[in-house]
């Protein structure tokens, strides 16, 4: 083999191993456990992972805050959201934002309402290129369309 495809080869072999260590380091593509989530998402690639956040609802039956609204200025971005029905009557589930008790004031829609039959069941969904975007200075809620039992997880980020 002549020096200059050996040369060529080593060039192509570093290569390889920058690529390779950078996605099993969180390069692009790289997937990781985000927490307590237990969802995958793209924690390596995401610069506010510092500032993340999961909250939780379990067996609410009124339109409940999941997570606090941040200072003025900032935002909840939402990157996840697993949505339970818990019990087998109809009803359906979105996120919605507000200020107040339990966003009792200035509430707006994040998703549309996911409709659950007469039977218990699960619904997840993944942001993971584009954030749910709410209003700043604004708390994230789940909110029933029946008083009856549900629960949720929402993952995301603090952030300006």
């Amino acid at each position: 083999m002549s020096e200059r495809k050996f040369l060529g080869m080593g060039a192509l072999i570093v290569l390889a191993a920058f690529f390779a260590g950078a996605f099993l380091v969180g390069g692009p593509g790289a997937h990781a456990q985000s927490g307590s989530f237990g969802s995958t998402s793209r924690v390596g690639l995401n610069p506010y992972a510092a500032n993340g956040f999961t909250c939780r609802v379990t067996a609410a039956t009124a339109t409940t805050e999941c997570q606090a609204a941040p200072a003025a200025g900032f935002k909840n971005y939402v990157t996840a959201v697993v949505l339970s029905n818990n019990v087998g009557t109809a009803q359906t589930l979105k996120i919605a934002t507000g200020t107040g008790t339990n966003c009792g004031t200035g509430t707006a829609d994040l998703t549309h309402a996911v409709q659950f039959g007469a039977a218990v069941g699960n619904f997840g969904q993944t942001f993971d290129t584009v954030p749910l975007n709410p209003p700043a200075a604004a708390a994230i809620c789940v909110t029933p369309s029946a008083a009856t039992s549900f629960s949720a997880t929402i993952a995301g980020f603090t952030a300006r």
